[in-house]
């Protein structure tokens, strides 16, 4: 069973060297920024930015997720490893941008999508490409070497 959401997104990700010659050739039909101008954000539609914006506040106020994926605890998954050779953890919640994360207990993660609030003993967030449902309806997360220290 796929981890995504989402049949369309079964062919998963798009090769580095693919993704950049897109964003050149999308770039490219753009041409070079030759002047620039103040307008009323109104106005703004359709534009692209001269120079970049800075926020001098974090927003939002809150660690939150980067990408679409499992939330999980460090050392549950060292000692899945450990014990397991594998790591296969329950879901416990499901986390959408606005909700409020639960602190995960032993041995679960959480469901989490791009913008969610990452619960607060959560160390890392897995990107669903690298998970899988097993048929009891855990995570399993199939590439985890980086994650053992």
């Amino acid at each position: 069973m796929s981890s995504c959401d989402s049949p369309a997104l079964a062919k998963g990700l798009v090769p580095l060297i693919d993704a950049r010659a897109v964003l050149a050739e999308r770039a490219n039909q753009y041409g070079t920024l030759t002047r620039s101008e103040s307008i009323p954000l109104h106005e703004a539609l359709g534009r692209v930015l001269a120079e970049s914006i800075t926020s001098s506040i974090n927003v939002p106020g809150f660690d939150n997720s980067a990408m679409d994926g499992y939330a999980l605890r460090l050392c549950d998954c060292q000692q899945q490893v450990a014990d397991n050779g594998e790591i296969e953890l329950i879901i416990s919640q499901r986390i959408t941008a606005g909700d409020a994360p639960e602190i995960l207990q032993e041995n679960t993660c959480a469901r989490i999508f791009t913008g969610a609030a990452v619960p607060e003993n959560a160390d890392l967030v897995v990107m669903q490409e690298v998970c899988e449902i097993s048929d009891n309806g855990q995570v399993i997360v199939k590439d985890f070497p980086l994650l053992i220290i």
